[in-house]
């Protein structure tokens, strides 16, 4: 199709949206089916659509939608949503409006990491994010998704009972999956699944939460340290102690990065899936560009994803720097001169807290 095809296209898609949402407007429809199809996808939607307060599904699958508005919050009754099939690689905060929600699907996300947000849709019963055995549709892609991470979260869909998550890049589940106990359905298949979990998958879903309950127990506190490379002595003396502590998985590039692997590939991975970040802060560091900044940046992103209250980001000063404006509001500690020690004590205080606030959400009382 060549580009005036293709803007044509576009154009007769909105139109017959519109149309489509005008008559719904008139008529009082509960139900919506904004579904793309060979020629005619949207690529965005109608101002008008957020006017349909009274839905209870919608289907927007197969369009070629990047983004998605604020306004879907707007739209509190819906109890079915559809974004298969689409472009998006996020998704709006205001989804957490969305009180009564039952089923969202979303085949083969953009996304590497499950937006935080629907984690927070405590009445969802259904989640689909990929393709497998338990899927049939007429509409479903063969394309592998790009999810490969589950958050801690996860485990507060109290509602949940259907979790699709085939054909995705998923090596491992969280512990917290063992909070689901309505959880009836658990796909997996054609995940690159590491070798202890795929070993028990087949087994079925009481094997997968033995598995998950072994995990729990042996679990360790995973802490990222962010630091300037003129630091790492420093660094490396604290990484030491905190190994030596037993129950703390300390991350130090040092040490974990292997010849021939794809570096900041694999310290965004670490920082994305650490319980702990704690930000080295020096003269050197704090006036260094470069991947320090990014890993700061980064780290601050997940920060605000965590609950109210969880200690994850610390900061702690190797020298009399500045504190950057931009970490004030933590409370920071001088691992240096007189205060080294006590600063350790303190330290780790909070990481025990840390983790067992984890173990409260990921280990399953039966």
């Amino acid at each position: 199709m060549g580009a005036k095809a293709a803007i044509m296209a576009r154009n007769e898609a909105y139109l017959k949206a519109e149309k489509k949402i005008e008559e719904a407007l008139k008529s009082g429809a509960t139900e919506l089916n904004l579904h793309g199809n060979t020629d005619l996808k949207l690529t965005e939607l109608p101002d008008s659509l957020w006017q349909l307060t009274q839905l209870y599904t919608l289907n927007l699958s197969y369009n070629q939608l990047t983004t998605l508005p604020e306004s879907l919050g707007q739209l509190t009754q819906l109890q079915t949503l559809d974004l298969s099939g689409n472009k998006l690689i996020s998704l709006p905060d205001s989804l957490v409006n969305l009180t009564i929600l039952k089923k969202l699907e979303f085949l083969n996300p953009g996304f590497e990491s499950l937006p935080i947000q629907i984690c927070k849709l405590r009445e969802l019963e259904i989640l689909i994010l990929g393709t497998g055995r338990y899927f049939n549709n007429i509409h479903m892609t063969t394309g592998r998704g790009t999810l490969n991470h589950l958050p801690v979260e996860l485990g507060d869909l109290s509602s949940l009972e259907v979790l699709l998550l085939g054909n995705n890049q998923i090596t491992e589940i969280p512990s917290s999956l063992l909070q689901l106990e309505n959880l009836k359905i658990l796909d997996l298949e054609n995940n690159p699944l590491n070798p202890e979990l795929a070993a028990v998958y087949w087994h079925g879903l009481a094997a997968i939460k033995a598995y998950l309950r072994a995990k729990a127990t042996a679990r360790k506190l995973k802490v990222f340290l962010c630091h300037a490379s003129q630091d790492k002595p420093a660094v490396y003396d604290l990484y030491k102690k905190l190994l030596a502590e037993g129950w703390i998985e300390p991350w130090l590039d040092a040490k974990k990065l292997l010849l021939g692997q794809d570096w900041q590939s694999e310290i965004k991975n670490a920082v994305e899936t650490a319980d702990n970040v704690i930000i080295f802060l020096s003269h050197t560091s704090i006036n260094k560009d470069g991947f320090i900044q990014k890993e700061l940046r980064l780290a601050k992103d997940i920060a605000l994803e965590k609950s109210e209250g969880s200690v994850f980001l610390i900061p702690l000063r190797l020298d009399e720097c500045e504190v950057p404006r931009s970490l004030q509001s933590y409370q920071w500690g001088n691992f240096f001169g007189e205060e080294q020690e006590q600063t350790y004590s303190n330290l780790l205080e909070s990481l025990k807290l840390r983790l067992e606030d984890i173990k409260r959400k990921e280990v399953f009382t039966k």
